[in-house]
Parts: structure tokens; sequence; C-alpha cells
């Protein structure tokens, strides 16, 4: 367990639509993202942690592709991966 001090980074966060959350091309789109936001929660002073935030109904394909790529490449003590369907209604979070 490790503390938080002053000068530390809290929280990151990426924010996409579910049709904007591309995981097609390796260094590109929501994988890059989801390589940045992992690495940036793991290394010495860097943020406490991570929060991939995918926002918008359907495609569940999409979100399964999505789901593989967090649940492979992220450490999920560090990073959360959130599912927001719809306005007014609570964001699901993925877990394995």
């Amino acid at each position: 367990a490790g503390h938080m001090e002053a000068d530390d980074n809290l929280v990151i966060v990426e924010t996409k639509t579910i049709t904007g959350a591309s995981i097609s091309q390796e260094g590109k789109g929501f994988l890059k993202d989801i390589d940045t936001i992992n690495c940036m929660t793991n290394i010495e002073n860097g943020y406490y942690k991570g929060v991939l935030l995918v926002y918008g109904s359907g495609h569940e394909r999409i979100k399964e592709r999505i789901r593989e790529a967090y649940f492979d490449r992220c450490n999920r003590e560090t990073v959360v991966l959130l599912f927001h369907e719809n306005p007014l209604e609570r964001a699901t979070v993925q877990i394995p």
C-alpha cells in the first residue's frame, strides 16, 4: 500500500464514445489510451489511479473487444474500466 503526497497526481481519466473507442490498430486509438493509462499508473511518481470511461449504448462486440484489451493489458488494481450506457443510469465497472 502506498500513500499520496502533496505533489502526487491522483487520477488520470480517458473518456471515449463507444463508437470512438477504436482498438483496431496497435499503438493507436483506444489501445494507445489503455497502454498510456496503465503505464502512467504503474510508474514511480505516476498517477494513483486510472479510469477508462466509455459511454454510449449498444455495440456489444466493440465492448467485448475493449474488455479483452483491458483485461490483457491493465493492472486492475490501479486502472478501472467503466461503461456508461445512458444518461441518468449508473456506469458499470468491468470485473473479470
